[in-house]
This record gives C-alpha cells, structure tokens and sequence, in this order.
C-alpha cells in the first residue's frame, strides 16, 4: 500500500469536526424503525406460544426517513451511469465504503475480475457500482472520475472494516488509486465498548459487521 492510503482516528476526526461544525446532526433524519411482531391468535387470548420471537435480520428497507420516506438505492451498469451516481454522493463528509470481488482472483485476468462492485452508502442513498459489467481495460476505462475523486478524496471519511488493507488496498494494488481518509469500524467499536473501562482492548483487531 506504501503511504497512498490514510487510516482515520475516530478521536481526533471527532475533534476536527467539532470545530468545522457548530452542532452536530443528531439525531439522524433516516432511523431505524422496526414492525412491531404481529400476534398469533393464541398470544391474543394471553397464553404463550413456546416459541421465540422470529429473528430480525439488518436490512436498509428498515431505515425510514422524513415521511416514511425509504433509502433510495442506485445502481449502475457502466461508466456512464457510475459517473452520474457517484455526483449525488460529493457533499457528503463520510461514507460507508465496501468492495465485493471474484473467489480466487488470482489467476484471472481482466480488472473487473479484481474488484467485482463498490458499494458506498450515506445516510439517505446507497450506491452499487457493478464494476465487473463495466467495459474496458484500463482504469480509466472503467472507474468514472467522480467515483475516483470520492475514493481518493481527504475530506470525505470512508468507513468499512477491514478498509484500508482490504478495499484500499486493492484499489492502490490493481488500479492505481491512491485512496484516502478510511475509518476502521472494528477501531471505532472497540473504542465505544472499550475506551472509557478497558482502553487497552481498544485496537484496530477486525470485528464482524455482524457482531
């Protein structure tokens, strides 16, 4: 990776955004909401079923914003399409950022085969770049230059787990990105459970997103 791609200190990114913003937005205007579990007819007449509530998996459809309104997802096919997508995400100050690729990459040539969809999410929108249906050769064949801009830029955080020797890494490794600002969640998580009892857990040490 060499020094192309700069890891984010939640503590002092927090102090910095203090400064550069009066008040923080909090709450958040797109929240979880979870459907209340339908009873069954048994549960109705107040006797128990024996049986745990049904597990609820994570999922964006549960996010409402204003109105009810739903996290709109956008989706590209080619560069084209990419360009005008990654342009709604550019006055957003982080991301979530994640990369799916090919199992056992290694003997396949062809980019597309290295990274196969970028994935970056705001609060309200989330963007699928399907790069391995992209066409071309080169990187500039096949990463749109406001999706390049927003992988490389400073000021635009970058949150994942496993993102900087990951994701950034192969975006350096295979296309020649030099990206910056990445936010290790694992470090983040470790940091709320930990920092103020047990600050000597607090470490970059990956945690599953499905903790």
């Amino acid at each position: 990776m060499g020094d192309t791609a700069a890891i984010s200190n939640p503590v002092s990114d927090a102090a910095a955004s203090t400064k550069a913003v009066e008040k923080a937005q909090w709450p958040l205007s797109y929240r979880l909401q979870l459907s209340k579990t339908a009873k069954s007819s048994l549960q109705t007449y107040g006797f128990g079923t024996g049986k745990p509530p049904p597990r609820i998996w994570w999922s964006h459809e549960l996010y409402r914003g204003p109105d009810d309104k739903a996290v709109e997802i956008l989706y590209s096919r080619d560069k084209a399409q990419s360009e005008l997508i990654a342009q709604h995400f550019t006055n957003e100050p982080i991301l979530g950022f994640d990369m799916e690729w090919p199992w056992k990459d290694s003997n396949k040539a062809g980019l597309q085969n290295k990274v196969g969809l970028i994935q970056i999410a705001s609060e309200s929108k989330i963007g699928l770049f399907h790069i391995g249906l992209h066409p071309g050769k080169t990187t500039e064949d096949i990463i749109a230059p406001t999706l390049k801009r927003l992988i490389e830029s400073p000021k635009i955080g970058k949150a994942g787990v496993h993102i900087l020797q990951a994701d950034f890494g192969r975006l350096s490794r295979f296309f020649g990105l030099q990206p910056q600002r990445a936010i290790e969640l694992s470090n983040l998580f470790r940091l709320v459970k930990f920092g103020p009892h047990k600050p000597e857990l607090v470490s970059v040490k990956l945690v599953s997103l499905a903790y």
